[in-house]
């Protein structure tokens, strides 16, 4: 042993373990990637094989086969020790680990989701995306959650199935057995799903109508092997009749999931197509024409197969029909290349920027030929000459698509004063200019009835985050908490406000949503109110981000708590809420009578305004006649 410890290749020696040093473990993939022998490199430094065994060898070899280079800590398999208590306390904050017996694991719900995912997504880029070092997590938790997804390892799960699910699926036509701890599907279900196997395993037993939450992952692996490994018999029946509504539920699954299996095959075969010599197209087309002619349904025509392939119409015919296919692109390809070169002198012409329509108009004079702006505009696109000058914005394009999909109505329709009180918030951004030209946005959220503002934050960005944080602290105000009635959330259309993040956080919150008319602050007249009386009544103009929390913060504390309004019977917020909720049902009537007299008074007034202005602009105002 003593020999071996003065050997500078050797990090460290005992009576069961020997340990090499970085190098010379670098030495050993070296000499097994060039073919050589370890067992000589051994010999020629120092360290024996009559000494350390063929045992010895062999893991050496197997552990640089299945690592590959080693990385001395500092790559991909570095195991790196993140059982300190400030990474323990930082890992359980991240949601994704919870506390199991005497240390930490990964959460049930994160491993269900990254079955979902794995393998098209890893672990390592999904606990980047969730903002989680992957380095404190180590390498070996990472390791040993990859090969249980991956049904290299076993999951260490208990089986159980609650009697809700056993009630469920004891009449199940796939079901053969469930009990408390077993579950047994039929023949007929390999034999139905055995050529799903391109999809995932959950989605396989979604077809089928079967839950995979009510399954471990372990269950759900060894269905999966099962599956890939069945030999199809022709004297199983595939249909196995029972409920007939159910029946027709998992034909219509089993169709459509087909469907897309058939369509991600043919878009893979677009890489095949692009890369592939003139024999592969014609073979390809061939075999596009054979597929359409014997789909006896018509699900997949000619143009809809030729779109998920990319290949287009006419390259289509020209294939088949013209086997010199070659010749013929390439004698398009030189009359594209004059025309490319035409265009080019037209735009080159008085050196101002001309776009499609404009090239289109100055060819017949300055080159004697005409084209159409499609050949214009593709051979432009083609050369890369488009123009830059008013080119349409595609953030905008998709502004207005968001716009149309989630743009909500109305509901408030400025009747602020007709709800009771938590049954119609208001929301908006305001924008903060402070300190040397700095800018926060400040997000409240006010209750129209009693003019409380229930949430507000700010931030230093106008994005999701500070609407999270801003719903957030609204999910948790006591006031909303113990309202009895429904919420309508009103707010203008910001980009924001339209997000399917957004819309979705406000539907889990039990709220629905109302949006003011494009360009009408009137219909968001009271949150207006409050920015202009915050802006007004707050020194901020000098102060950090820090201070603004802290300004308005205390502000709004004065806002709802000593600051009295005079429309609201000379009342703060929090006074006028407690004087509306001690009211009768007779005696809140009467008042909300009152406030709708206000609210029609408000309108009719409103109108009259409305129609002078268009007068005064000339406008042609039609008769009630």
């Amino acid at each position: 042993m003593e020999f071996l410890q003065q050997n500078p290749n050797v990090k460290d020696v005992c009576e069961n373990r020997l340990t090499l040093t970085f190098e010379f473990r670098t030495r050993v993939y070296e000499t097994m990637k060039n073919g050589g022998s370890v067992r000589d490199l051994l010999e020629e430094n120092g360290i024996p094989y009559s000494i350390v065994g063929c045992k010895f060898i062999d893991h050496l070899k197997e552990s640089v086969r299945r690592h590959g280079k080693p990385t001395n800590g500092g790559g991909p398999n570095a195991r790196i020790t993140s059982n300190s208590p400030e990474n323990i306390s930082y890992l359980l904050s991240t949601g994704i680990f919870g506390k199991s017996g005497t240390g930490i694991s990964f959460t049930k719900e994160f491993i269900n989701e990254m079955y979902e995912k794995y393998p098209d997504v890893d672990i390592v880029t999904e606990l980047k995306a969730r903002g989680v070092d992957p380095n404190i997590v180590g390498y070996h938790r990472i390791h040993t959650l990859q090969n249980r997804l991956s049904g290299k390892k076993p999951f260490h799960q208990k089986t159980y199935y609650s009697d809700e699910v056993i009630s469920k699926l004891a009449d199940h036509p796939y079901v053969d057995y469930i009990s408390h701890k077993h579950l047994r599907l039929k023949k007929a279900f390999y034999q139905r799903a055995y050529l799903l196997t391109d999809n995932h395993i959950n989605d396989i037993l979604r077809v089928f109508e079967i839950d995979p939450e009510c399954m471990t992952i372990g269950v759900r692996n060894r269905l999966w092997y099962k599956l890939r490994s069945w030999k199809s018999d022709p004297s199983i029946k595939k249909v196995v009749y029972g409920d007939m509504e159910l029946q027709i539920r998992i034909e219509c699954n089993l169709s459509d999931l087909l469907e897309k299996q058939v369509e991600q095959n043919m878009i893979n075969l677009r890489n095949a197509y692009l890369d592939g010599d003139l024999l592969k197209k014609k073979a390809l087309c061939q075999w596009i024409r054979e597929f359409t002619d014997a789909d006896p349904y018509r699900l997949f025509s000619v143009t809809r197969v030729l779109k998920l392939v990319g290949i287009s119409r006419s390259s289509y015919y020209a294939i088949l029909h013209n086997f010199d296919y070659g010749m013929e692109r390439e004698r398009k390809d030189m009359e594209d290349a004059e025309d490319i070169e035409r265009i080019k002198r037209v735009i080159a012409y008085k050196g101002y920027p001309k776009g499609t329509r404009m090239v289109t108009m100055m060819l017949p004079r300055l080159e004697g030929v005409s084209m159409s702006r499609g050949k214009v505009q593709r051979l432009m696109r083609k050369a890369g000459l488009l123009c830059q000058v008013r080119k349409a914005k595609t953030s905008r394009a998709e502004a207005r698509k968001l716009l149309e999909r989630n743009r909500r109505p109305n509901i408030v329709k400025r009747r602020f004063r007709l709800y009771r009180p938590m049954e119609c918030l208001l929301t908006d951004v305001s924008y903060l200019k402070h300190g040397s030209d700095q800018t926060s946005y400040l997000s409240p959220v006010k209750d129209a009835a009693t003019g409380m503002i229930l949430a507000n934050q700010i931030g230093s960005t106008q994005d999701l985050a500070l609407m999270d944080r801003m719903l957030e602290e609204l999910g948790n105000n006591q006031f909303l908490k113990h309202s009895e009635y429904p919420a309508v959330f009103h707010s203008d259309q910001g980009a924001l406000y339209l997000t399917d993040h957004f819309q979705k956080k406000v539907k889990d919150m039990d709220m629905k949503e109302s949006m003011s008319r494009r360009g009408n602050c009137w219909d968001n007249a009271s949150m207006e109110s409050f920015f202009g009386h915050a802006k007004d009544e707050v020194e901020y103009k000098d102060d950090t981000p820090a201070g603004l929390m802290y300004k308005f913060g205390e502000y709004i504390e004065y806002y709802n708590y000593e600051r009295p309004q005079w429309a609201r019977n000379k009342m703060t917020p929090y006074e006028y809420w407690k004087y509306l909720n001690n009211m009768s049902e007779e005696e809140y009537e009467a008042h909300l009578e009152k406030e709708k007299k206000k609210y029609r008074k408000m309108m009719k007034k409103s109108k009259e305004k409305a129609l002078a202005h268009a007068k005064d602009l000339g406008c042609v105002i039609p008769s009630d006649t």
